[in-house]
C-alpha cells in the first residue's frame, strides 16, 4: 500500500525546482535531476581546514546553486521517499570511487528524532550498497537543542553521549563514518567526534556543505 502511495505521488507531485508536472516526479523532474548531477563535487573531497577530520560532500551549497540545493534538501527532509537517497548515494560512491569498503567500516548518524530521519535514510542507502552496519550509539546531552535555534557558537558547544551499550573502545580499530545531510558550522560533527573518543579514522559524508566565512 505504501509503495502504491509513493507511485501515485510521483505522478501528482510537481518538481521541487521547476514546478513542472511532467511525470513521473521523484522530488525533481528528469531534466532537473540531470542539471543537479552536473553540480556535484568531483570526488566529493572538500578541504576543511578547521576540522580534525575529513569531510566529503556531494554538493557545495554555493549561493548560485541555491535554486537546486535548497528544494532538494527541504524536499528530502520529509522522509517520505527513499529512492532519491539511493540515487544520491550512488552518485557519492561513484565520485569517491568506492564500490566496496573495508569490513572495519561502521556508519553512525546524529541522534534521530524519528525513524524516517533524513540522516538515517542517507545512512541506510550507504549501508545497503557497502554492506556496512549502522550503529545507533548516540543520544543528546544536556547542552543540545534544536539546531535552527542555536547560534554558531552554540552549535560548537553541542554535546552528545554514548548510549549504555557502547564505549570509546567500540570504535577503536574501526573506520568510522558520520553520515549527515548537511554541514554548516561543523558543530554536530565535532560533537560526535568528541563523544566517540576522537578515533584516528573518522570521516563525515554529507549531502551538501554550506560555506561560511572562515570555514573553508
Amino acid at each position: 500500500m505504501l509503495h502504491t502511495e509513493f507511485k501515485i505521488r510521483e505522478w501528482i507531485s510537481a518538481c521541487a525546482k521547476c514546478r513542472s508536472f511532467h511525470g513521473p516526479i521523484c522530488v525533481f523532474c528528469k531534466e532537473c535531476w540531470r542539471a543537479l548531477f552536473d553540480l556535484k563535487n568531483s570526488q566529493c573531497d572538500l578541504k576543511q581546514v578547521n576540522y580534525p577530520f575529513k569531510v566529503y560532500s556531494l554538493f557545495t551549497w554555493y549561493d548560485e546553486y541555491d535554486k537546486f540545493i535548497r528544494p532538494l534538501v527541504y524536499s528530502l527532509k520529509g522522509g517520505l521517499i527513499y529512492e532519491p537517497w539511493e540515487w544520491l548515494a550512488n552518485w557519492f560512491l561513484f565520485a569517491r570511487q568506492l564500490e566496496e569498503f573495508s569490513e572495519d567500516l561502521v556508519l553512525i548518524t546524529p541522534p534521530q528524532k524519528t525513524r524516517r530521519d533524513h540522516a538515517l535514510l542517507w545512512a541506510q542507502a550507504f549501508s545497503c550498497q557497502l554492506r556496512a552496519p549502522i550503529l545507533s550509539c548516540l543520544e543528546e546531552g544536556t547542552s543540545t537543542g534544536q539546531q535552527k535555534s542555536l547560534t554558531r557558537f552554540g552549535r560548537f558547544s553541542r554535546e552528545y553521549l554514548l548510549k549504555g551499550d557502547f564505549s570509546i573502545e567500540s570504535f577503536q580499530n574501526k573506520k568510522v563514518v558520520l553520515v549527515d545531510d548537511t554541514i554548516t558550522s561543523g558543530g554536530t560533527a565535532q560533537a560526535v567526534f568528541i563523544a566517540i573518543g576522537e578515533p584516528s579514522s573518522f570521516e563525515v559524508w554529507t549531502l551538501a556543505s554550506r560555506p561560511r566565512h572562515g570555514t573553508y
